[in-house]
């Protein structure tokens, strides 16, 4: 039987790593590493269930994507990796784990019969490790081992879920931003307006997305030197991800949270001095799959009250006004080198003065921001309850009236400077 063997990259020494602590990534310091293995403990061992019958050379990029029982919608979405336009040369590698159903012969079907380099692996997860998060951090940590261990570190890992279907054009708007200067890519997800499903859950899901989209105006009128250039958005989904290799092995990998793990590497990479694009033009349809581990099954949980909805970055507006003026205050301080003075600012912020001097002394705001954000408690999310998304979309519409009022004013008379 081949096997695929997968021996980690290591961090350069000296590279700051945040470690996670917590299941949320909460209240850690960035930590110095020096040679050890930031990724796994031990060389990982899959299962080769068919080599690519098209193999690719050198490929501009990776799609990694963790399969489990999928034997309904995994064709669909390799057929839509099959008919990306304008791509640079890519290839695929699918994992399997734990499947019990004919997910695995789909696969090797899809492999003879689609146009595309497709490296079929399998794995055994133990019980406590079984979850797509474990098999995503798995499936992209081989391709990032394929790709240096190729002498390849500049090339791209992308990855989505087996039930989505990217848009004809996702990998190419992936390499294109990274090209442009980003080292990572968040999508949008579109939930398939096809499938049956409940009204109310329905337009609760559309109502959960057009606050999205006005906490995110609110959030660029505020602070616009924030983050993506406009247009943005707020969703921070596996389901459409893209980062080059040398941004993902610094950053330590994508975390194993299962609630967390989009969100969780887009943070690492921001906190060890890495750019995110979040890019609104970067999309994939994914399907209302109700189990848990479903994006479906997530948005209807929140929606139950169940639990928090992590992907749109939902709070009440008040949180994302507060959060915004108070980063543009910290950023023009960062820039005039005003944040050495730490008693002015470390006890309202509820940190320590040597965490204030720390941050202080990081090389870019992005990065102290990032950092700040997990240490301050003053900065903790508070995520939105649904039996709070009509009020707070009224009052969201509201400030956003006034707000573009006061910055068409300000562009007539000639003023920069950002909403109050």
């Amino acid at each position: 039987m081949e096997r695929l063997r997968v021996d980690l990259p290591v961090p350069p020494p000296n590279l700051l790593v945040y470690s996670a602590g917590r299941a949320d990534g909460r209240g850690k310091w960035p930590r110095e590493v020096g040679g050890t293995r930031s990724m796994a403990d031990q060389p990982l061992s899959f299962r080769v269930v068919a080599p690519p019958r098209r193999a690719l050379v050198a490929p501009k990029a990776i799609v990694a994507i963790p399969v489990k029982d999928e034997e309904v919608r995994l064709l669909e979405c390799l057929k839509a990796l099959a008919a990306q336009r304008d791509a640079p040369d890519f290839a695929t590698i699918v994992l399997l784990h734990n499947c019990l159903d004919r997910t695995e012969q789909v696969a090797i079907q899809a492999g003879e019969t689609l146009p595309l380099p497709l490296r079929i692996l399998s794995i055994e997860l133990a019980s406590d490790k079984a979850g797509a998060s474990w098999a995503r951090r798995h499936v992209m940590d081989a391709a990032a081992s394929l790709f240096v261990t190729s002498g390849l570190p500049k090339g791209i890992i992308l990855t989505t879920e087996a039930d989505a279907r990217p848009a004809p054009n996702w990998v190419a708007a992936n390499v294109a931003d990274i090209a442009l200067g980003a080292d990572a890519v968040a999508g949008r997800v579109e939930m398939d307006a096809n499938q049956s499903l409940p009204k109310g859950l329905w337009r609760r899901y559309q109502g959960a997305h057009r606050y999205a989209r006005l906490l995110n105006e609110v959030d660029h009128l505020i602070d616009g030197e924030h983050g993506s250039p406009w247009p943005t958005h707020r969703e921070a989904s596996s389901a459409s991800l893209a980062v080059s290799v040398d941004a993902y092995v610094k950053a330590g990998g994508i975390p194993t949270s299962a609630s967390a793990a989009a969100s969780g590497l887009l943070g690492a990479l921001t906190r060890t001095g890495h750019s995110v694009r979040h890019d609104p033009d970067v999309q994939v349809a994914a399907s209302w799959r109700l189990d848990p581990a479903g994006i479906g099954g997530q948005f209807r949980a929140w929606s139950e009250g169940q639990v928090a909805f992590d992907t749109l970055g939902l709070e009440p507006v008040a949180q994302v006004v507060r959060r915004a003026r108070l980063r543009r205050t910290m950023r023009r301080a960062f820039g005039a080198g005003q944040l050495w003075t730490v008693t002015n600012w470390a006890s309202t912020l509820r940190i320590s003065p040597v965490d204030a001097f720390k941050l202080a002394a990081l090389p870019s705001f992005p990065q102290m921001w990032a950092v700040l954000e997990n240490i301050s408690p003053l900065l903790t999310p508070h995520p939105l309850a649904p039996s709070q998304l009509t009020l707070e979309t009224a009052r969201a519409v509201g400030l956003l009236a006034e707000m573009r009022i006061r910055s068409g004013v300000r562009r007539l008379l000639g003023r920069k400077e950002p909403d109050a």
